[in-house]
C-alpha cells in the first residue's frame, strides 16, 4: 500500500489509487474548502445507476449496479452488510499504520505526510462515516 512504501518513494502526496474515488470528494468538505463546503455534490469517477454524485449515493442505487452485472439481490445485499460493517475498523487500522509509519519522518517530507494524514482524518470521519450511513439507513 501507498503509507507503507518508504517515505522516500512517497514525496508526491496523496497519489494512492486506492484513496482517489473516496479522497476525491473529501478535498471539497469544510476541512478543505472551508465555506465552499460541496463534497456530496461532486461528480463519482464511477457513477451508478441514479446516482452522479456522491450524495445522490443510495443502497437502493448500489443494488441496481449490482443487478446490472448479473448479480442477485439477496447476495448484493449481503455484500454491502459486510462491507459496511467492517470497513470503519479497517479505514481505522489504515489510519493507525499510517500514523505508526511517519513517527520519524525527515523535515524535508513532513509537509507531505501531514497532508496525507489531514486526508485520511477527512475519509474517516466526514466522507466515509456518511457513505456508510447512506448505505446503512436507506431503504431501497
Amino acid at each position: 500500500m501507498f503509507w507503507q512504501a518508504p517515505l522516500q518513494e512517497r514525496v508526491q502526496p496523496l497519489s494512492a489509487p486506492q484513496l482517489h474515488c473516496q479522497a476525491r470528494c473529501s478535498y471539497h468538505t469544510k476541512t478543505f474548502a472551508d465555506e465552499r463546503a460541496t463534497w456530496n455534490q461532486v461528480q463519482m469517477t464511477f457513477p451508478l445507476p441514479g446516482a452522479q454524485t456522491f450524495g445522490d449515493v443510495t443502497l437502493g442505487a448500489v443494488l441496481a449496479a449490482a443487478k446490472q452485472l448479473g448479480m442477485p439481490e439477496p447476495a448484493a445485499r449481503r455484500i454491502v452488510q459486510e462491507v459496511t460493517s467492517r470497513v470503519e475498523k479497517a479505514f481505522a487500522i489504515i489510519v493507525a499504520e499510517h500514523e505508526a509509519g511517519t513517527t520519524n519522518t525527515p523535515p524535508e517530507l513532513a509537509v507531505y505526510t501531514a497532508v496525507e494524514a489531514r486526508l485520511l482524518r477527512v475519509v474517516q470521519h466526514i466522507t466515509l462515516k456518511d457513505m456508510l450511513l447512506r448505505l446503512r439507513d436507506t431503504p431501497s
